[in-house]
C-alpha cells in the first residue's frame, strides 16, 4: 500500500536516485545540515510502498507565500510512477503556499514533462548555467489564483 509519511534523511538512502530533481536545494553535494533541516520543516515528504522509499519531495519555504519544490525519485519506479505522480499531486494541491516554483534541469524532457503534468507552467525556458553543477535549468510555477 503507497503511503506518504514525513520525510527522513535516510530515505534517500534507499532510492536509486534518478537524476531528475526539481529544485536547485536538492542536489549533488547537498550537506548532512541541509537534510536536518529539510527533516524539521513541514512541508518534506517520501512516498513508501511497504518498506520500499519511491520518492523524496517537498518544498522549501523561499518566504512566506512563496516555496522551492524538490523531488528525488527512485530510478527503478516504472511501474510505481503512476502512484508516486498521485502523491505528489495531492499533496501540491494542498499545500498552503501562495506560489510553487521548480527548477528542473533542461536537458531532462521526463521531468519537464512531469512538472508540467504536476500543474506548473514554464517561466523561463532556459536559465544558463543556474545549476550547482553548471547545468541549464528551466524555471516552471505553480501560482494559486
Amino acid at each position: 500500500m503507497v503511503e506518504t509519511v514525513r520525510f527522513k534523511a535516510e530515505h534517500l538512502a534507499q532510492i536509486e536516485e534518478h537524476s531528475f530533481r526539481m529544485c536547485g536545494s536538492i542536489s549533488a553535494g547537498i550537506t548532512d545540515a541541509q537534510l536536518e533541516r529539510l527533516e524539521q520543516r513541514g512541508h518534506s515528504y517520501s512516498v513508501i510502498d511497504g518498506d520500499k522509499v519511491l520518492a523524496c519531495a517537498g518544498v522549501t519555504e523561499v518566504w512566506p507565500g512563496r516555496a522551492e519544490a524538490w523531488a528525488l525519485l527512485d530510478k527503478n519506479l516504472k511501474d510505481d510512477f503512476i502512484k508516486v505522480h498521485n502523491q505528489v499531486k495531492k499533496f501540491l494541491e494542498n499545500v498552503d503556499v501562495d506560489r510553487v516554483e521548480a527548477l528542473v534541469d533542461a536537458d531532462f524532457k521526463e521531468g519537464l514533462r512531469w512538472v508540467k503534468a504536476l500543474g506548473f507552467k514554464v517561466e523561463a525556458p532556459c536559465m544558463k548555467k543556474f545549476g550547482k553543477l553548471g547545468e541549464d535549468m528551466v524555471l516552471l510555477s505553480r501560482v494559486r489564483e
